[in-house]
């Protein structure tokens, strides 16, 4: 800020335009970045994790383990599930119906729906854990028939083909969107680092226009500072997710029990990453 006072604003409006320019690029080349990066670098080895994780996985005794663990009067078949689970077309009223005749009004079909769907994202996430970093691993909100369509693919005779099903479709997104952060952050810092080399020569043949110019130079050092804020935003956002929204600083929660930082930072991560 005292920098951009004391160079006056006829000096430092290149500099504006540069970190104009710098989180203009970045925002409309982070995604493709992040993209690019992700198949290139990231998608065959998450694909062969999966692969090697689910080969030998019983499912249906899997899930067995997840319903008996709900505190249910009784015991759920893992052999009655699986004969549910390959043939049925709909799944989840199936293994409700087959439940209810175990015990007689055991749960309502609302929340026995979400502790099912639950149980599928629990099972998936105990299986890669191991390989695949967890905050890649958030669940989408999935439609009936896409539940439906993912339990049956876990009896797809072809392990791969399941293995790219759940890489697409629970991997993907949220291993790309933290690429996203990261590639905005180090593109707003290469094209800044640049633009700055640039301006500095420029600015050396521009001249002042007195005092009004340098009590306008105020203008490129709030621009500065937000340019700053921006990145310590996206920063963060990425710390929080790293830390599966657990580290002592940064989470969730503790962004939301500020006062005024919360509304800036989600506007700056809505406008920018999301």
């Amino acid at each position: 800020m005292y920098v951009s006072v004391r160079n006056g604003f006829s000096k430092t409006l290149p500099v504006i335009i540069g970190y104009a320019l710098s989180i203009f690029t970045a925002v409309n080349t982070c995604g493709v970045t992040a993209t690019f990066v992700y198949s290139r670098a990231f998608q065959k080895s998450n694909i062969q994790h999966i692969y090697e994780n689910i080969s030998e996985t019983d499912f249906s005794r899997q899930y067995k383990t997840y319903i008996d663990s709900l505190g249910y009067s009784f015991t759920a078949d893992s052999k009655k599930l699986e004969e549910i689970f390959r043939n049925e077309e709909n799944i989840t009223e199936e293994t409700f119906q087959y439940f209810n005749g175990l015990q007689k009004d055991f749960d309502t079909e609302e929340n026995f729906s979400e502790k099912f769907r639950t149980g599928y994202k629990q099972i998936l996430f105990d299986l890669l854990k191991s390989d695949i970093p967890s905050f890649v691993l958030e669940s989408p909100e999935l439609s009936e028939n896409e539940f439906d369509e993912s339990i049956k693919m876990m009896y797809n005779d072809d392990k791969m083909l399941n293995a790219v099903y759940i890489e697409e479709h629970f991997t993907r997104t949220p291993a790309i969107s933290f690429l996203k952060k990261i590639s905005f952050v180090l593109i707003v810092v290469a094209v800044m680092i640049i633009l700055n080399f640039v301006i500095n020569r420029i600015s050396r043949f521009i001249k002042g226009f007195g005092t009004a110019d340098h009590i306008l130079g105020i203008i490129s050092g709030i621009a500065e500072i937000s340019v700053y804020f921006i990145i310590i935003s996206v920063i963060i956002k990425v710390l929080t997710d790293a830390g599966n929204n657990e580290m002592i600083l940064f989470n969730d929660d503790t962004i939301e029990k500020t006062r005024i930082f919360r509304h800036i930072y989600n506007i700056i991560i809505k406008n920018t990453v999301d």
